[in-house]
């Protein structure tokens, strides 16, 4: 686990973990490609979103985010495995839209217990 070295980049990453933590209730193009059904579009949202959440708070924990494929094993042990897991379904497997809806609640859960943590 590689650590970043004390200065600002943990207030950079809460912020960048807010704007995604708070993305799933605003997700306007997310819901339209949800409902529309276009579930291939979705899913790569969804993984956009978890990706781009995971690095913001593994950030937060003082962990440099490594490549997508390698973010699950950091997140776990992180303490963030149901992101993990969600992230590496997005990665691998093809989901159904209800399950993307619920990874990216996953998302907004991580990022609401970390703003919490750091306020």
């Amino acid at each position: 686990m590689t650590l970043l070295p004390d200065g600002d980049a943990p207030r950079s990453a809460t912020s960048i973990t807010t704007s995604w933590g708070d993305a799933p209730s605003r997700r306007p193009s997310g819901d339209v490609d949800l409902y529309a059904g276009d579930r291939d579009a979705a899913q790569d949202q969804v993984r956009a979103a978890l990706t781009s959440g995971a690095r913001g708070l593994l950030l937060l924990r003082r962990v440099i985010p490594l490549s997508r494929s390698e973010l699950p094993d950091q997140l776990r042990d992180a303490g963030l495995a149901a992101l993990a897991t969600d992230l590496e379904v997005t990665i691998y497997a093809t989901l159904a839209l209800g399950e993307l809806s619920s990874s990216l609640m996953t998302l907004k859960r991580a990022a609401q217990s970390a703003q919490a943590v750091a306020v």
